[in-house]
Formats: structure tokens, C-alpha cells, sequence
């Protein structure tokens, strides 16, 4: 039985976009329980340097420089190889990719170096005691795993705002925001004493020390920079002068939850992946799809699915599931320059009960049809599911899936042909589902 990766299944959850406090819908006097399912923004402006995780070195030493980035270019079919283009398959997946580098001045990296990023889930905390477990997908390039050395780790809860975004630097006790005025607005214009754009250095370039036009026109090295369609992203999560093009842009901070205060508390739990081990691999798309060729030679997609419990997250401080104000993930154990793609990040809510919807054949389309016709259905949670089509005698003609799939709405295509290939007649055929202890029929007609 081969599992099929339902890449779209991130998009197809309810999904709350949890980049922005308000517009996720968190905002309020009371801590927003979440029941169904909440998918993590991956959108690159909604994520900020990591503060120190409990534990790590505060040594600009032992923080490896970091890029963060939506990559271009992963197709839906890079985790669903069995997806068509007709269902969706060439459609772009979004993407944020990590690209880990040695600190300044060091030339490799090793197991005692770290790096990461944070995102704001809600000013007021998320209630997650509903959740049962999180899914991310994550591409380390590699087919076989074994040579990524790594340990992908998982925040959740109250994390320090105190960022390590100065390269140069270590984190300096201070908010450090651009919101002089503390308006939540990114103020502009030409007059220097009222334009915030400045990074979170609080200076434009001309006021840096050592500035020199012609020589040295960035040096504390925070301007923004980026082509679009330009693979350079070396410049691209800096502050200063950002939110030129953005007439919306507001002032970079900080302060997660915009209390206007800097939060030093480290209240959280923490998960580990071990890149380089099977532990948590719910999918593995390079082997279970090994020899296909449209599997690409540095595809190495995997979902992993982590349970919430006791056993797979380590309580750091007086963490409450409670009370979740935002997610880091942060990556230390390397031996190597680490590059990895996050595909989606899914907090997974309640299991469905008895009263939950049931399993759904819809009829196909066309109907009549020649020589190729799609089968909708519905599946109101993952398990085994088996498709084929029968003549009216009850012998089976095609299997048309048998596999271990999510839930949510499918599409499969029956091109009128049987096992061996072979083109069937006319007349009347009966397809069937079975999943979920359920077996459903229906009718449809070949015409030629």
C-alpha cells in the first residue's frame, strides 16, 4: 500500500493566517481556543530573528548568520507526485526556505552553533490544549536523510523578544523598534527626526559611525535589499528603508506582542526533529516514491507528524498550552551549512467524533462519459482508502487507488481502460469507496 501525500491538505484545513495578531482573528480580552486546525503563516515578513533559547550560547560565536526567504519554484507535485496538472499539481507551493551559514569571521559550522526565527501567534495567548499534534513538512534536499546532520527545534509558547538580529552583536537588554513615536505606524518622510524607516539600530546610514558615501555607505550593514526574481537574499531581512515600497508597511520591532514593553520571559515547550532520523516521519515522499520519474534527484520531502504530549515536548520554564503567544523554530547540531525548505507548519485540532460527517461519493463527471471521466469524494479523516470500478456482474475491472490518505476532498480520474490497459466497452459500470469501515457505490455510463 503506497501513502499519498495530499500536499494541498494545509490549504484545505480551516486555516487561521496567524502572521499578524489581529488579522488572525486572536486578538481579544480572553486566550482564543483553537479546536480545528490552524495553519502557521510561512509568508517571510511575519517571522523575526530568534531570541536566545534557554540553554544556547550568547556569543555572536555560537549564532550562525541566517536567511530567510520564499523560495521560488516547488510545485504541489514536489510533495504530491501523484497529483496531476489538471488537479493542481504544477500550481506553486509556498515555501520558506533557511539558509544556515557559519557566524562572521568562522569558517564552518559546528554541532554547538545556533540559529532561528520566531513568529507572534496572539498578544493575549492561543489556547492549544485542544491540539493533538503538529505537522511540518520540510525538504533537506536529500533522498536518503542520513547525511543531513542536524536538530530542528520547535518553540511554543512565551519566548524572549529580546532578537538576536545584529549580526554583530549580542541581544542588548533594550526594545530596540522603529516606532519612535510608539503609533504602530511606519512615519516617512525626508525630514530625519520624524522618518522611522531607520532599522532597529534607531539610525540611517548617514548617521552611522564610520559612514562614507562613496566607501562606506551601510556601516552598521542593515540596509534592505532585494530583486525580485534575484536569487541574492543576503540583504533581504534587513530593516532599514524596507517599507519604501509598502504603503502599508509597519515599523519593525521587537515587541512580538506590541505591549510596548520588552518581554524577556522563556515560558515555552520544545519539540526535536533529528533530521537525519526516521522518529516522527509520517510521509517520506523520496522513498515512498523511489524510481519515479517525476520525483526530482534533490527532492527530499518529508511530513513530519509530532504528538502532544509529555513524551515529545520538554517543558522549559512555567509553560502553559494555555497561554501560546508565538512559535520559534531553530536549528542547531550541525556539522555543515544547512539549507531546509518548511512547507507548511499545521497545528492539528480534535479528532473527529461519531457525529463527525461521514465518507462522501459524489457522482463523477462527465456522465456519460468517453473516454475519461473524474470521481469526487470526501474522506472526513485520514486512514486506508480504496477506489476500483466493477461491471454490472460485480468483476472487478480497475483499481483505480488504494492508498493511505488525508482528509478532505479528492479527485481521481478513470480513463476507461482496465488492469491490463485495454480500452472497456460501452455500457454501464459501478464504482466504489471504501474507507472508514464504509463501503459507497454508484453508477456511471461508458458511451462511444
Amino acid at each position: 500500500m503506497r501513502p499519498i501525500p495530499r500536499a494541498l491538505h494545509l490549504l484545505l484545513i480551516p486555516a487561521i493566517c496567524v502572521g499578524d495578531p489581529v488579522v488572525a482573528g486572536f486578538a481579544g480580552h480572553d486566550a482564543h481556543r483553537v479546536s480545528a486546525s490552524v495553519a502557521i503563516s510561512l509568508t517571510r515578513a511575519v517571522w523575526m530573528w530568534s531570541s536566545v533559547p534557554v540553554g544556547q550560547d550568547n556569543l555572536v560565536s555560537s549564532h550562525a548568520l541566517l536567511e530567510w526567504y520564499n523560495a521560488r519554484g516547488v510545485k504541489e507535485h514536489d510533495l504530491n507526485p501523484d497529483l496531476h496538472a489538471y488537479e493542481g499539481g504544477d500550481n506553486e507551493h509556498q515555501v520558506l526556505e533557511l539558509n544556515v551559514k557559519p557566524p562572521s569571521g568562522e569558517g564552518a559550522l559546528s554541532a554547538g552553533h545556533w540559529t532561528g526565527v520566531s513568529q507572534p501567534l496572539s498578544p493575549v495567548g492561543v489556547d492549544l490544549t485542544k491540539i493533538q499534534f503538529i505537522e511540518i513538512w520540510i525538504n533537506d534536499f536529500s533522498p536518503g536523510h542520513l547525511a543531513t546532520q542536524g536538530l530542528l527545534k520547535i518553540n511554543l509558547g512565551r519566548v524572549s523578544e529580546d532578537a538576536f538580529w545584529d549580526p554583530a552583536n549580542i541581544p542588548n537588554n533594550k526594545l530596540d523598534s522603529e516606532d519612535k513615536n510608539a503609533d504602530g505606524r511606519l512615519d516617512g518622510g525626508d525630514n530625519q527626526l520624524f522618518a522611522e524607516d531607520t532599522g532597529l539600530d534607531g539610525l540611517f546610514d548617514e548617521q552611522e559611525p564610520g559612514y562614507d558615501p562613496s566607501t562606506n555607505p551601510d556601516p552598521n550593514g542593515d540596509d534592505y535589499a532585494y530583486i525580485f526574481n534575484v536569487a541574492d537574499y543576503s540583504h533581504i531581512n534587513n530593516f532599514e528603508r524596507n517599507g519604501n515600497d509598502d504603503p502599508s508597511a509597519r515599523p519593525d520591532t521587537e515587541d512580538l506582542n506590541r505591549d510596548g514593553i520588552l518581554d524577556e520571559d522563556n515560558a515555552y515547550f520544545e519539540a526535536t526533529i533529528d533530521l537525519s532520523d526516521t522518529q516522527y516521519v509520517a510521509l517520506d515522499v523520496p522513498q515512498v516514491y523511489a524510481g519515479d520519474p517525476d520525483v526530482k534527484a534533490d527532492n527530499g520531502w518529508r511530513l513530519f507528524r509530532i504528538p502532544i504530549s509529555d513524551e515529545t515536548f520538554t517543558r522549559v520554564g512555567f509553560a502553559a498550552w494555555e497561554n501560546v503567544q508565538a512559535i520559534r523554530i531553530w536549528v542547531d547540531g550541525m556539522a555543515e551549512p544547512l539549507r531546509l525548505q518548511v512547507g507548511g507548519i499545521s497545528l492539528r485540532g480534535d479528532a473527529q467524533s461519531e457525529a463527525a460527517p461521514k465518507i462522501v461519493l459524489y457522482q463523477n463527471y462527465p456522465n456519460p462519459f468517453n473516454p475519461r471521466t473524474v470521481i469526487p469524494y470526501y474522506l472526513p479523516k485520514d486512514g486506508p482508502v480504496r477506489l476500483a470500478v466493477f461491471d454490472v456482474s460485480g468483476r472487478l475491472v480497475y483499481q483505480v487507488s488504494y492508498a493511505l490518505q488525508f482528509a478532505g476532498t479528492h479527485e481521481a480520474v478513470w480513463t476507461g481502460r482496465d488492469s491490463a490497459g485495454r480500452p472497456v466497452a460501452s455500457g454501464v459500470y459501478v464504482y466504489s469507496l471504501e474507507a472508514g469501515g464504509r463501503r459507497l457505490t454508484r453508477r456511471m455510463v461508458m458511451a462511444k
